[in-house]
């Protein structure tokens, strides 16, 4: 996921309101394999579709939908991973990453 203002560290917790289609359906195959995904910052000098080189992965430690049906979720931090390149588009941009010491 990448966002213009929010990224996840290591052992942080990180609150999230999904609002977009394209994030719902990130979150959604998300949570149907290991619940892990990144958090990257957006580079402000490129396009939408580009992150940091350095970004943050967790785990999704609760989700719960408002009654609007957007999803509440809250990230716990992991690791920093780098970025390689995309791996493929599909709605949205899967990364090719090294976990970093």
């Amino acid at each position: 996921m990448i966002l213009p203002n929010a990224t996840l560290f290591p052992d942080a917790l990180l609150p999230l309101h999904i609002l977009k289609p394209r994030y719902r359906r990130i979150l959604s195959d998300v949570l149907d394999s290991y619940h892990i995904f990144g958090v990257a910052l957006r580079q402000y000098d490129a396009g939408m579709e580009s992150p940091m080189p350095i970004v943050g992965v967790g785990m999704v430690g609760v989700c719960i939908d408002a009654k609007d049906g957007t999803p509440n979720l809250l990230l716990m931090g992991m690791a920093c991973v780098e970025c390689l390149g995309a791996e493929k588009y599909m709605t949205y941009r899967l990364e090719r990453v090294r976990v970093m010491e």
